[in-house]
């Protein structure tokens, strides 16, 4: 082998020993790191310990304040942006409790339709569900299997109707709360009378065990006494006329 051609291999050949030193080093790096990262355990990767959503705490803090008029107009503004406006019928247009029986304060407040705003309150995308609670489906209870009717027209509210509008509350503050937006609005509900009950041992007959911490809504619609209950999936009107306690 000539000499230049021997420079040349020792060149190359110190070349790809290089390469190779370097490409070792990289490897042994890595897997440096590799191994300095902390193996998780039980096949969870570096989970975060389970939180609540920002302002769902489990259950309430401590007892709400007295609620406003200003508070409840306030949520009205909130929720409907407008579509309606607080019943000035009555001294007392709202009432607070726990009406879905999930330890956090709602409100149920005598409401007005605005006229020009009815087709943004009767639309079926809307952030509520309106519902007339005579016509809500109520499952017999004791029952493990039950069949469900064909489903109702959708109700719409029309202009000068007085209306019950109940809106759930989440976490300690309730109604209160900015993420609260779930909500009812009843029609041919809207009577007079209207007081926070629990439920009486003819409506526990009739809906099945209710929890005790929920409440129900006592008043009289048309000359009628009964109460409006939380079934799970909206509101029911059960008639109970003469003494509640029966």
């Amino acid at each position: 082998m000539r000499t230049g051609e021997l420079g040349f291999a020792r060149t190359a050949g110190l070349s790809l020993l290089g390469i190779a030193c370097l490409f070792c080093g990289a490897c042994e790096r890595s897997q440096e790191r590799v191994a300095e990262a902390p193996i998780p355990r039980n096949g969870t990767p570096f989970a975060a310990p389970r939180t609540n959503p920002p302002g769902v705490p489990a259950a309430p803090l401590m007892p709400l304040p007295e609620a406003s008029v200003r508070d409840v107009q306030e949520l009205l503004a909130r929720v409907f942006a407008g579509v309606v406006a607080l019943d000035s019928r009555s001294s007392k247009p709202f009432w607070t409790g726990d009406f879905n029986g999930d330890g956090s304060e709602d409100v149920a407040v005598l409401a007005a339709p605005v006229t020009q705003k009815l087709a943004e309150l009767n639309d079926p995308l809307s952030n509520w569900i309106v519902q007339d609670p005579h016509n809500v489906f109520v499952p017999p209870p004791n029952q493990s299997v039950v069949t469900l009717p064909p489903p109702t027209k959708r109700e719409v509210v029309r202009a000068g109707e007085h209306l019950l509008v109940v809106v759930h509350g989440v976490g300690p503050s309730g109604w209160r709360n900015p993420i609260a937006r779930q909500t009812f609005v009843l029609c041919h509900a809207a009577g007079l009378e209207l007081a926070v009950a629990h439920a009486s041992r003819s409506l526990q007959r009739a809906f099945g065990s209710i929890p005790n911490q929920q409440n129900v809504i006592a008043e009289n619609v048309g000359g009628e006494t009964g109460a409006l209950v939380w079934t799970g999936a909206g509101y029911a009107w059960h008639p109970e006329p003469g003494d509640k306690s029966r």
